[in-house]
């Protein structure tokens, strides 16, 4: 039985296939300008119980979509047996495909897999394991990336960056196997009610995707936030942004977006439900999970 929160955008089904959660601690490890004072400003948030003055939680996990006529994964976390120089995501042993099952999916049944941008958490499962060889997870669906991720990884500089191994385990046989759509870093309706928004900052190649379907309206931001308390401190990046002021100006870019659209925001790694609305208030924003 499927315990997971469902979400309806008009006729889309959007659930949560949860990976792992992870702990940040001291959570200036994860925001490094995090106030402890400031959080008493932040409607509850000091009460949450992966939120305390010693730690911040989060979580890594997919978005399953699925309509009457096609199922879509967005992101595919860090993926199984997988080596990476991150303890926490070195050689993992998770039950994803099972909980995808539970989700009643399958690896035969998902249509399109669509990537917010390439760092190891987000593009792992793109790929298993079979007779010592990375093959796609999904061999019927059509895998979307950014192209400027891309082109990043397979610059001279890209290829001599230590994470570069994530590009070769875990993209590389997508683009082998002729499976991979490249998105160009402009605005681009992908699907029917599918669209990818550049957002870059977190990374080079960063973006966003706007769903929208019977007049209601989704949007995954992948990492512009990793923890609610940047809706309250939108100037406060992670550790993972790559270029800080633009990761800032696409953050507040995001906020305006769903706070004036009332869209649904679904969060690449806060934890709880991973989902809410984003409002404003004075001169700022607040936070509600649903």
């Amino acid at each position: 039985m499927n315990t997971e929160p469902h979400h309806r955008v008009g006729a889309i089904k959007i659930q949560r296939i949860l990976e792992t959660q992870i702990d940040f601690s001291p959570p200036a490890s994860l925001l490094p300008d995090w106030d402890d004072g400031a959080l008493l400003g932040m409607n509850g948030l000091h009460h949450n119980p992966r939120t305390t003055t010693q730690s911040v939680g989060t979580s890594v996990h997919s978005w399953l979509l699925t309509t009457d006529t096609r199922t879509i994964l967005v992101d595919t976390g860090i993926g199984n047996h997988k080596k990476r120089a991150a303890p926490v995501f070195d050689n993992l042993s998770n039950p994803y495909l099972e909980r995808l099952e539970i989700a009643g999916q399958t690896r035969q049944t998902i249509d399109f897999v669509l990537m917010t941008h390439i760092h190891s958490d987000h593009v792992g499962w793109n790929t298993i394991l079979s007779n010592d060889r990375w093959v796609p997870t999904f061999p019927k669906a059509k895998y979307f990336l950014p192209r400027v991720g891309r082109d990043d990884f397979e610059s001279e500089a890209g290829r001599a960056r230590p994470n570069h191994a994530i590009y070769i385990d875990s993209v590389a046989p997508i683009l082998e196997a002729n499976l991979a759509e490249l998105v160009e870093p402009t605005i681009s309706e992908v699907l029917p009610g599918i669209t990818y928004i550049p957002t870059p900052g977190h990374s080079v190649d960063h973006m966003s995707i706007l769903i929208e379907s019977n007049g209601e309206k989704a949007i995954i931001a992948g990492d512009i936030l990793h923890h609610p308390a940047q809706v309250y401190r939108p100037e406060w990046n992670s550790v993972f942004c790559a270029l800080p002021e633009q990761a800032r100006a696409s953050r507040l870019r995001v906020l305006e977006q769903v706070a004036d659209s009332g869209a649904l925001y679904l969060s690449s790694h806060m934890t709880e439900t991973s989902a809410g609305r984003v409002r404003r208030e004075g001169n700022g924003f607040i936070w509600r999970f649903e």
